[in-house]
């Protein structure tokens, strides 16, 4: 080669050299640099690199000049490993061709630095406008940097960064939206490199309501409202405990709600929760706000008993019981009414009733007809009126009447050899115990028979084989006073001529001549028989 054509050669290498301009992409350990393939022959390229503060720690890397020479967008790459992150390094590249080398192309390129914090993400329910950010520490052996960048999804709010060598990890945003959901962005810089960005995702309680007031009260129903919250809310939850202490959650996306089934006459409180978010998209909730409002007096509640202690033919004592949670209100007294029982179809008719006080539990009625069926209801009141009904449906019972007082007994008004003449009258034996429906007359010779409750005495034809008659009933029952102007019966004992044996059941039989006799009324109703002892 004459010394002409080697210059030419040579300026021609060093003119397209000259013009290649390095493109680069980095990692954290790992370079990639990029030129244009130049025109013309190339036997290799040879690549030195150091990190700028040391370059005595310089590394070289020669590779053939057809690097590229495929490519189709007419690119040579080539990849330069095991660099340190966030290190900044100064690259020289020159290539050869017939032992002739170009000029050479500088470049200074920093790698990306490494982050391997962690971020934690500090709220509070009471907190709603501002978010706090606690990070770990990225080691320094592991990356070059100097500063942590930290940025929220809302372009309003401004990028924080603290050095490196802060010891102080945390980091607040103020100012914020009460309940939006937030981006967070965390990376390393290194002389203007960033890291690739750590991503948190998280969103901020929203404001609690204000100002819970009652638009409307009554015995079973309060009407909620409150003021609306600033900022980012979904939808609103009510609690409050139902009367059996159970804990009620209502949703309502307004602010506004309408609470029904509640009881009267008691303190409710409500507590209403502002709620922002989903189950997928990071729920909050804002601190409970609560407000103390009392149900209007209503009527009172059903009594859970109402029963018999005590019955007699013309009087029933009754217990009852109204549980407090019933009340509904002040209790000012209780009322039974009463009335005969009604037939299927027809309507009660009360005929009395009479009122208890409110701290009553027993009480008694009296003045009832014994064998009559009644229908007594009870029901309790308080101020706003009368509340249901307790309803119990009696017969009363007949008992045997009252033993009449020792001085009344049956006079005698005349004898005969044969016959005795009695009187006696109405008001011997009381109808207080069930009305009298039959008198029968008793005699007896031998009086130290004790014939009380006997259903079954024998007839006249029956004592006839006794030398001394036992004691006998001389008749079927009658009633000598269902005329009611009828107060005085008149009876003659042993009229009757009993002619044939057994031809009726009982026969008023004469009595034997000079015999001394007993003789009593028996007083009959529709169940009893009660004799006296002779």
């Amino acid at each position: 080669m004459n010394t002409t054509m080697g210059y030419l050669l040579v300026s021609m290498l060093e003119a397209h050299m000259t013009s290649v301009a390095l493109s680069f992409a980095q990692d954290p350990e790992n370079v990639t640099l990029a030129w244009p393939v130049p025109r013309g022959r190339v036997d290799s390229y040879t690549i030195t690199w150091a990190p700028v503060s040391q370059p005595e720690e310089q590394r070289t890397k020669t590779i053939s000049g057809d690097v590229g020479s495929g490519s189709l967008d007419g690119m040579a790459r080539i990849l330069i490993e095991s660099l340190q992150p966030g290190v900044n390094y100064h690259f020289e590249m020159t290539t050869k061709s017939h032992d002739l080398s170009s000029p050479t192309v500088t470049k200074i390129i920093r790698t990306q630095p490494l982050c391997t914090s962690e971020i934690f993400i500090i709220m509070h329910e009471e907190v709603t406008s501002a978010l706090t950010l606690r990070y770990t520490r990225t080691p320094k052996e592991r990356s070059n940097f100097d500063t942590y960048r930290f940025m929220l999804s809302d372009p309003e709010v401004p990028v924080k960064e603290k050095a490196a060598s802060d010891q102080d990890r945390k980091v607040t945003f103020v100012g914020l939206e009460p309940g939006r959901l937030y981006n967070i962005t965390l990376w390393t810089v290194s002389g203007g490199v960033t890291s690739r960005p750590l991503e948190r995702q998280d969103r901020l309680h929203p404001e609690p309501v204000s100002n819970i007031n009652a638009t409307k009260i009554t015995d079973r129903e309060i009407a909620l409202t409150w003021n609306l919250p600033a900022g980012n809310y979904d939808s609103f939850e009510v609690q409050y405990l139902d009367a059996q202490g159970h804990l009620i959650q209502d949703i309502t996306f307004n602010n506004e709600i309408t609470i029904g089934d509640l009881r009267p006459y008691k303190n409710y409180t409500f507590t209403v929760v502002t709620k922002v978010g989903t189950d997928q998209s990071i729920p909050k909730r804002s601190t409970p706000i609560s407000a103390f409002f009392s149900t209007r007096e209503g009527v009172p509640g059903s009594l859970t008993s109402f029963e018999t202690i005590d019955v007699q033919p013309s009087l029933i004592k009754f217990k009852w019981n109204l549980p407090s949670l019933e009340a509904n209100g002040v209790i000012t007294g209780f009322t039974i009414v009463w009335g005969p029982t009604p037939r299927p179809g027809k309507p009660f008719i009360e005929i009395d009733s009479r009122d208890f006080g409110p701290r009553e539990t027993q009480g008694t009625i009296s003045g009832l007809i014994p064998g009559e069926q009644y229908t007594l209801q009870i029901k309790a009141k308080t101020r706003v009126g009368f509340g249901p009904k307790e309803t119990n449906v009696l017969r009363m019972p007949i008992l045997a009447p009252p033993v009449p007082a020792k001085d009344v007994f049956p006079t005698e008004i005349g004898r005969s050899m044969h016959t005795i003449t009695i009187r006696f009258r109405k008001n011997y034996f009381s109808d207080e115990n069930g009305a009298v429906l039959g008198y029968s007359i008793i005699v007896g010779e031998d009086y130290t028979k004790n014939t009380e409750g006997d259903k079954f005495l024998p007839g006249w034809w029956e004592v006839q084989k006794y030398s001394t008659w036992p004691p006998y009933q001389v008749m079927d029952p009658y009633d000598p006073f269902n005329n009611n102007s009828v107060e005085v019966e008149d009876f003659i004992v042993g009229r009757d001529e009993c002619k044939v044996a057994y031809s009726t059941p009982k026969c008023n039989g004469k009595l034997k001549p000079g015999t001394i006799y007993r003789i009593k009324v028996d007083i009959r109703d529709t169940k009893f028989i009660v004799f006296d002892s002779f």
